[in-house]
């Protein structure tokens, strides 16, 4: 008798037996019919020196990628080569540029990036705040310093203004819930309290904690340790106006660090010390409660939870945060979001910083054409995240084929579209649900797409990997041949 399993949505928070959905998706993207791979790294031959410590994308007219990083050291941009239009054949390449800077910049912070115009702003307390003129201009792309700005964990564009949070400020004073604004669409005018000019500054309050991240665009948001925010422009004498957000203080839903912030068509994203936030429309929603929050806890290094990086893989509509795991203090392991979906996966790549950039060309699917998706650095090369697939872990659930009754397993087989490589099942059984668990070996599936098992239990779960280099995608269910113990 052939049981059909889906490969429902990961909830590795939930009880083992009966979970509605997958116990684990390791090194996949949640899809609409399933899962698809997480790809390996390939390298674009550029690398920066020192330890990478913040890195965005901006986009130039022409669509190529303008990559601004941060290290330990200095100040880089690495800029993608325009593809002509409709040559999808065309490989990105990327000329990487030191701004010859002599930093020495605290592994415990971050770089903060924004655009003004065609401006970028980089900012951190201990390396200070610097300037890049235009994206658009090949001649001297170098940041230089701006020694008037103040130095600040976090910077956005609000409206028509630079904004910069928590900050060593213009007067060199230590103000970490202080939010201060540039004049008004003039973020290189002199710095300071000018009601002329509407440039200013605010102190949040204080039992909110420090001031840990801003997110921009025509509605600003300032992010407290425990709290958020809504910051307006109002035009009057007070400039700006701020508004806490309804189910945000009773939560404490701020957030840990400005470098886990994603935003996407208005829509931001980031890790708070309770959870995952979704924030649209001035509306605050825990994403992660009850579905991986407690397996984040457990695997991340919660010492480092500000070091926590987010960064967005557009093709697959998926924000994905690098976090330390416990005990390290380095990248390797990710938890990925697919807002789409509203769903979960995770992945373990060795990756300093990720960042979006541009690809065109044909991978898994064979279809040319331009994705976003992400690069990364590792060790300081600039890799992208197109190349063979990793090898993939999906595991469901616990469950019973007959309630009540245990059954007996003769062969398994993956749902999924694969072209090369061969999957290899282990089944987990048990009779008491207290009891430990008894695995198979890892069993290869055959020629007719089944891997063979004699195994009698009342309480099963199924563990599918696929190896590493493997062609493959929706990866969507699995297929059981049991039948109850004792029936003929």
């Amino acid at each position: 008798m052939i049981f059909p399993v889906p490969l429902g949505a990961w909830m590795p928070d939930a009880p083992d037996y009966k979970n509605p959905g997958l116990t684990e998706a390791k090194n996949v993207y949640p899809s609409p019919s399933g899962y698809y791979p997480f790809w390996d790294k390939v390298t674009t031959g550029e690398a920066v020196s020192g330890t990478v410590l913040g890195a965005a994308r901006f986009e130039r007219k022409d669509g190529s990628d303008f990559l601004c990083i941060g290290t330990t050291t200095d100040l880089y941009v690495c800029i993608g080569v325009a593809i002509p239009a409709g040559d999808l054949d065309a490989a990105v390449s990327f000329n990487c540029i030191n701004s010859g800077l002599t930093l020495s910049v605290s592994t415990s912070e971050n770089w903060a990036f924004e655009q003004f115009g065609s401006a970028i702003y980089a900012t951190t307390q201990s390396g200070g705040t610097y300037y890049l003129a235009d994206i658009e201009s090949n001649v001297n792309p170098f940041f230089v310093m701006i020694p008037a700005h103040p130095k600040a964990k976090a910077v956005a564009r609000m409206d028509d203004f630079l904004v910069y949070g928590n900050l060593t400020d213009i007067d060199a004073s230590s103000a970490p819930t202080r939010v201060r604004w540039s004049a008004f669409n003039n973020p290189l005018a002199a710095w300071g309290t000018d009601i002329g000019t509407q440039q200013g500054f605010i102190d949040m309050p204080q039992h909110f904690g420090s001031v840990t991240g801003l997110a921009g665009g025509d509605v600003g948001y300032i992010l407290q340790e425990n709290a958020t925010s809504q910051f307006d422009y109002t035009g009057s004498a007070i400039v700006f106006q701020k508004v806490l957000l309804q189910g945000s203080e009773d939560q404490s839903a701020g957030c840990v660090g400005h470098a886990s912030i994603a935003s996407i068509g208005g829509v931001h994203y980031w890790l708070s010390s309770i959870g995952f936030v979704k924030l649209t429309g001035g509306t605050i929603q825990i994403i992660s409660k009850g579905r991986v929050w407690d397996w984040f806890l457990e695997n991340a290094n919660t010492d480092q939870l500000h070091k926590v990086q987010a960064a967005i893989n557009l093709d697959r509509r998926c924000v994905v945060w690098n976090f330390y795991p416990a005990g390290t203090l380095t990248y390797t392991k990710q938890i990925i979001y697919n807002w789409e979906l509203d769903q979960w996966s995770n992945a373990t790549v060795a990756a300093d910083w990720f960042v979006p950039t541009v690809f065109n060309g044909a991978y898994t699917e064979g279809t040319l054409r331009r994705r976003r998706l992400l690069a990364g650095f590792v060790s300081g090369t600039l890799y992208q995240f197109t190349g063979d697939a990793l090898a993939a872990t999906l595991e469901t659930g616990e469950f019973q084929l007959e309630p009540g009754r245990r059954s007996f397993f003769t062969s398994v087989r993956t749902i999924a579209e694969i072209t090369s490589g061969t999957p290899s099942i282990t089944v987990k059984h048990r009779n008491l649900p207290g009891a430990a668990k008894t695995s198979t070996a890892a069993t290869a599936e055959g020629p007719a797409g089944y891997a063979p098992f004699n195994v009698d239990g009342r309480f099963v779960s199924v563990s599918v990997s696929i190896p590493a280099a493997a062609t493959w995608e929706k990866a969507s269910a699995l297929e059981i041949d049991a039948i109850p113990t004792g029936a003929v």
